[in-house]
């Protein structure tokens, strides 16, 4: 199967464009609703900075699009390292991708996450 790609701006927001784009890379056609979805947000930071960490909206939406597929979402970080340590289940609290808020509840089902 060959590579597919989809660029788009975010005139019409996350939800829209991650909903297109995994259409358009036939991602139905890989998965099923059994099968468990991880993915890694990139936060890299303790709180939401422009360019530096990963919208959390732009994580809210994935997760919403990723339920047309799979209720089995798990979203996984780890604690910094380095020279800016940072504890990882404060980062997803005070993002809202913590599991708890409103901010990532779907109208019928709620993403598991692994901090």
């Amino acid at each position: 199967m060959k590579a597919r790609i989809y660029i788009s701006d975010l005139r019409d927001g996350y939800t829209e464009n991650i909903r297109r784009g995994l259409e358009y890379v036939r991602f139905g056609q890989r998965i099923k609703p059994s099968d468990i979805v991880f993915f890694k947000p990139n936060l890299t930071f303790p709180v939401f900075r422009k360019g530096v960490i990963t919208n959390p909206a732009c994580v809210e939406s994935l997760i919403i699009a990723l339920k047309d597929y799979t209720d089995r979402i798990i979203v996984g970080e780890a604690d910094s390292g380095g020279y800016n340590r940072f504890n990882i289940s404060e980062v997803f609290e005070k993002t809202g991708i913590n599991g708890d808020g409103e901010k990532i509840r779907h109208p019928r089902r709620q993403s598991q996450l692994l901090p």
